[in-house]
């Protein structure tokens, strides 16, 4: 999602500096993964309104086109939407996390499953260790016990 929500972010800033919107509306300018939509800001033009079309694609909580349009949303563009579709959206309790949705942005989850792999590395190189070391063990047995073994 963090890619995602970097691209929606470009998008949103480029967008709005051609329309010279840019520095009206500056969306948010620190993510913290709370939920927010632009507002308008008395006497000035209106925000730049632009509608998410997925067309005739599924969509499932926590998607990356979410996660652009939650970018482009932050960048200061007016995209009327809810939380449900973020991550760390509870269904249940109908409330946001915004720790898990900021985690997200800024790819927390990948670093989680990248500190995953180097455990798992580490874990195979141990065992895979063990299990030669096992394996030149039982040749040996099996060779100091044929009874054609030259010692």
């Amino acid at each position: 999602m963090h890619i995602a929500y970097a691209t929606g972010l470009l998008l949103a800033r480029r967008a709005l500096a051609k329309l010279k919107l840019d520095e009206k509306y500056e969306g948010v300018t620190e993510p913290n993964g709370e939920f927010s939509i632009v507002e308008p800001v008395e006497g000035e033009a209106r925000p730049f309104k632009v509608y998410l079309d997925v067309g005739t694609r599924r969509t499932t909580t926590g998607a990356r086109i979410f996660g652009c349009m939650k970018g482009a949303s932050d960048g200061g563009l007016y995209i009327p939407h809810n939380e449900k579709r973020f991550p760390g959206y509870d269904a249940d309790s109908k409330e946001l996390d915004s720790e898990v949705l900021r985690n997200y942005i800024f790819g927390e989850h990948v670093a989680e499953y990248m500190r995953m792999l180097e455990d798992v590395r580490r874990l195979s190189t141990f065992y895979l260790g063990i299990i030669l070391n096992c394996h030149f063990l039982y040749r040996k047995i099996q060779r100091d016990t044929q009874p054609n073994s030259q010692n």
